[in-house]
């Protein structure tokens, strides 16, 4: 199977192709598929100003059960499974010579019942903002998720990933600065845009391994805060929800191993952030091998900007 864009240029290529769509519904303005699936696929999009660049190669992607209700614009979508895939996107800033589309967007609803990860690489790349974030989930499951385009938000009852590896490089360069310009210059916008509201209400992370590196040098001895390692993480987290700066979530419990020998053996709080950029850190309990802090703190990041 072959998949080609309007002047012939090969998008997407696979294997295998198997689809039982419904064909009555149809006549109704509804697509009903019963079962979808791909095999050995591999899919590249780079877009006119070259500032994106996305090359998936899939195992196998398949959809269990799905509706597509286009008289009202809702999608119910039953199962999806994802396997032995990599992603990588390349993304890069690029002057914007294109008018604001200022056109109305069909206002879809999406349901979806069950998402499941199996052995997924993906790579992002932002040269002016970070270096590389990769993410690896050996096996990872999404339940329970609506998505409104219409009203901005996306709810998920569940997110369980087991096995995981994250790993954040942001090496410090001199593009600082030239990021900051074009931030500036780029900043107008006639257009007033809403954040999205996304919230999580249960998340847990099965024995983990993290990175966050910000110099090429090797790490130091003892806490290193440029070369972060932790391993063996084990989290928990309730009732999460983002919009725009605010953000508030339930830290149930964490525990993780530190390449530097600090091991936390227990830790719970509660967490926010808002808008006008307060922090807040309640009911802190924190237990190491060798040590137990609690603690209450509220801290308003707009006295730094003085």
């Amino acid at each position: 199977v072959v998949l080609t864009t309007s002047d012939i240029d090969t998008m997407a290529v696979a294997g295998e192709l198997q689809a039982d769509v419904a064909l009555m519904p149809l006549m109704a303005q509804k697509v009903v598929v019963r079962n979808v699936s791909l095999h050995d696929a591999r899919a590249c999009y780079i877009t006119p100003d070259s500032s994106l660049n996305l090359v998936a190669e899939i195992g196998r992607v398949a959809l269990l059960d799905g509706t597509i209700r286009l008289s009202d614009s809702k999608v119910n979508l039953g199962e999806i499974a994802l396997d032995n895939s990599t992603i990588a996107m390349y993304y890069r800033s690029a002057p914007d010579t294109t008018e604001q589309d200022t056109s109305a967007t069909v206002a879809w609803d999406v349901e979806l019942e069950r998402l499941h990860l199996s052995q997924v690489d993906f790579t992002m790349r932002m040269p002016e903002v970070f270096d590389t974030l990769q993410v690896y989930m050996a096996d990872g499951e999404l339940v329970g998720a609506n998505i409104s385009l219409a009203q901005q938000w996306v709810d998920v009852q569940d997110v369980d990933i087991a096995q995981g590896n994250y790993r954040y490089v942001a090496l410090s360069s001199d593009e600082d600065a030239y990021v900051a310009e074009s931030t500036t210059e780029s900043s107008v916008d006639t257009v007033s845009t809403q954040p999205w509201k996304v919230r999580v209400h249960r998340v847990k992370l099965s024995d983990n391994t993290a990175s966050y590196i910000t110099t090429a040098a090797e790490p130091k001895n003892g806490m290193d805060f440029s070369h972060i390692e932790a391993s063996r993480i084990n989290l928990q987290l309730s009732d999460v929800y983002n919009c725009g700066g605010e953000l508030h979530l339930s830290l149930d419990t964490l525990s993780l191993y530190e390449r530097s020998g600090l091991c936390v053996t227990q830790a719970q709080c509660y967490f926010a952030m808002t808008d006008e950029g307060v922090l807040r850190l309640s009911d802190l309990v924190l237990n190491t091998t060798f040590s137990d802090l609690s603690a209450t703190a509220e801290v308003d990041m707009r006295i730094f900007d003085k």
